[in-house]
């Protein structure tokens, strides 16, 4: 029988913790993933903190906190120390990065769909996008891309062949990541989501362009 931890990790792999703070729609970034997790169903919901976090943050969204020691901070080192304060026999554990605040309704139930159906033992978010790279040779820098999917064709998103994985989720088995102690450990399953979502809400800036592109969805009449 699955069951399921749901981890919020702020501050983690170079993020600053207190990006969680910013408040977007009148809700924090903590609050408003707290509320976009619940669609998971998980079994429990705690929030991963860095030493000196945002706590009292956490309190008034009404979310168990866990604080890291210092030095804790990579998503492994996050997820490994969750797992071990929140005790009990969890099958899987959902991480979720708040910074990323344009999560469409449906991506997590989507993610524990694909686990179940592909036997994975990460499922992560990703987006497809063209991808023009340049590698440093004895000739100089060479361009570097699929030559059958060349960006500048203009092919359709659902055609390109680059999955630039943004960070926003995993979900991932306990006991393949216990042994492993990596996010990719065993088997891995991308799911796809929109590139907007990918957008973090990194400082004012990164904040704004969330904001912007809300009221768009909006507009549109698909906003989440």
């Amino acid at each position: 029988m699955r069951r399921l931890l749901v981890t919020l990790i702020a501050g983690c792999d170079g993020r600053r913790g207190e990006l969680v703070g910013q408040t977007l729609h009148g809700e924090s970034l903590l609050a408003r993933s707290a509320r976009q997790v619940q669609e998971a169903g998980g079994d429990r919901l705690v929030a991963s903190l860095p030493s000196g976090g945002p706590v009292s943050l956490a309190r008034k969204a009404g979310i168990e906190s866990l604080v890291r020691p210092r030095g804790a901070d990579s998503l492994e080192a996050a997820t490994a120390h969750a797992l071990e304060l929140a005790g009990g026999d969890f099958s899987h554990v959902l991480v979720v990065d708040p910074v990323l605040p344009l999560r469409r309704s449906g991506r997590l139930a989507q993610a524990l769909a694909l686990a179940a159906r592909e036997g994975a033992d990460c499922v992560f978010s990703c987006h497809r996008e063209s991808a023009l790279l340049w590698h440093r040779s004895a000739m100089g820098l060479v361009p570097c891309f699929d030559p059958a999917r060349r960006p500048d064709l203009g092919a359709p998103a659902e055609d390109l062949p680059w999955l630039n994985e943004d960070g926003g989720f995993y979900l991932l088995a306990t006991a393949t990541f216990a042994a492993t102690r990596s996010r990719h450990g065993g088997r891995s399953a991308p799911l796809e989501t929109e590139p907007a979502e990918a957008v973090a809400a990194d400082g004012p800036a990164g904040l704004a362009v969330c904001r912007a592109l809300l009221a768009e969805l909006a507009r549109a009449g698909s906003a989440g």
